[in-house]
């Protein structure tokens, strides 16, 4: 009878791929199932799979496409200016790792430049929606704070860059129509900037340029120089979250630290209130 080393779906037989390489086939038969019972039947089988002689060379296409953000590197890694191409570590390189035991000799990996030992980032395990614009739409927001989860660490650096580009003059070409942000000479207006978080600043891609605490503090240091105004409220974040967070801020008065839903409605009642004046004695 027909038997199969992998089993069967209704008769269609399973199979596998097998590497090139020396095997060795033991088969055995008995009169009662799960090998239980009299041996009827005990024959081994050697062989070699061998690729054939004239196979020729292979070339195959991939496209690898991200949707990570990760830290900007260059001269401009703690600023606001402009994106230029090739500014940031993106996924924009790629490098095929030889290994004998996978069946194609080898897989692709993917990485920035600066850590091509850490390719564990593939890039499909990162969010394809991009980041809301400046909006009076309050239902955008709520939805999109909805579809928000928590998971991993806490690149808090990255949420700083970003809140920086939103207001910055020169990120209109990114940020258009009723999203554009105003100069920063306008006149009547005020560049604020809110920064949240319950964690740690403890996850970064590319800690050659500092660790996600570090870049966070360099980051706001030239986001104030430039002058932004910067509240920071940490809900309920541990010790170093809250050393980061109060170093961003203005000032104490734009330092808030609530433990729960009630204060933290104060607090943005309170911002809200300060982001008025701010505007009435500019």
């Amino acid at each position: 009878m027909p038997y199969a080393l992998y089993g069967d779906r209704r008769g269609n037989y399973n199979g596998r791929n097998w590497r090139e390489g020396d095997y060795r086939l033991r088969i055995r038969l008995y009169d009662q199932q799960r090998g239980r019972g009299r041996k009827l039947y005990d024959e081994e089988i050697r062989f070699e799979i061998v690729r054939g002689t004239n196979d020729a060379p292979r070339e195959v296409e991939y496209t690898l496409t991200s949707t990570c953000v990760w830290e900007r590197d260059g001269v401009e890694k703690f600023t606001d200016g402009a994106p230029v191409i090739g500014t940031y570590l993106a996924h924009r390189e790629a490098w095929f790792e030889e290994d004998p035991d996978h069946r194609n000799g080898g897989e692709w990996q993917t990485g920035h430049p600066n850590r091509p030992d850490h390719s564990w980032y593939d890039g499909d395990e990162c969010r394809a929606s991009e980041p809301v614009a400046l909006t009076n739409n309050r239902g955008d927001l709520i939805n999109r704070i909805k579809s928000l989860n928590a998971g991993g660490g806490t690149a808090g650096h990255l949420g700083v860059a970003w809140s920086w580009y939103l207001v910055s003059e020169h990120w209109d070409d990114v940020f258009t129509g009723s999203s554009t942000p105003l100069p920063y000479a306008e006149p009547d207006s005020t560049k604020v900037v809110i920064l949240m978080t319950d964690g740690e600043f403890n996850a970064e891609i590319f800690p050659e340029q500092g660790n996600s605490n570090a870049q966070a503090r360099s980051l706001c240091d030239n986001m104030k120089a430039a002058g932004v105004k910067v509240y920071s409220v940490a809900l309920s974040a541990p010790k170093s979250g809250r050393e980061v967070l109060n170093y961003c801020a203005s000032g104490p008065d734009f330092y808030f630290n609530p433990d729960s839903a009630a204060e933290l409605r104060d607090a943005y009642r309170k911002i809200a209130t300060s982001i008025s004046d701010l505007r009435i004695s500019g």
